[in-house]
């Protein structure tokens, strides 16, 4: 490959593992970093609304959890007056790598505490990968790529090939996983 940015990485890998022409998949979008818009903001709309997401991250990116934690307007308080989501939203971050190594590390305390009151559910599992996956009302999918600055390179797709890679990639995760 004479492309190796992180766009062209994630790419190739999503198309590889799925056999789907990304250029030719419905509903795909594929950016990096310095494009317009960036990868985290690709996540806002394609989360807007949602009532169930899992995540699976390498890295807690704040991009990543502020678009979860903004998908139903970003209310912390619930309808009942309660904080969190008590809406019947579900949003679900496992952790593997580095991000597992920090929600289980010194300040994992505090960051268990905000994903609380927030209404995000934390959970560990095995792995160490730079590619996240993300599940949205089991229809709307993201691939990502992080590097040592945080989300690099971004794929979103209705692509039925992509969503059911990402949809069986997420659970097996989510089963595997350790709550926190």
């Amino acid at each position: 490959m004479t492309d190796a940015t992180p766009t062209a990485t994630l790419r190739a890998l999503v198309e590889r593992a799925t056999g789907e022409h990304l250029d030719d998949a419905p509903g795909t979008t594929v950016g990096g970093r310095g494009d317009s818009p960036g990868p985290a903001e690709r996540l806002r709309p394609l989360l807007a609304g949602t009532r169930s997401v899992v995540a699976v991250v390498p890295r807690l990116d704040p991009s990543i959890v502020a678009a979860v934690r903004g998908r139903n307007g970003g209310s912390r308080v619930g309808d009942s007056g309660t904080v969190g989501h008590d809406d019947g939203a579900d949003a679900r971050i496992v952790c593997v790598g580095q991000a597992r190594d920090r929600v289980t590390g010194p300040a994992g305390a505090a960051l268990r505490a905000v994903a609380r009151e927030e209404g995000i559910r934390l959970s560990v599992a095995d792995g160490n990968s730079r590619v996240g996956f993300l599940l949205a009302d089991d229809s709307a999918v993201a691939v990502g790529l992080f590097d040592g600055a945080g989300l690099a390179a971004l794929v979103t797709s209705d692509a039925p090939a992509v969503r059911s890679w990402v949809a069986a990639t997420c659970s097996r995760y989510a089963t595997a996983a350790e709550s926190l």
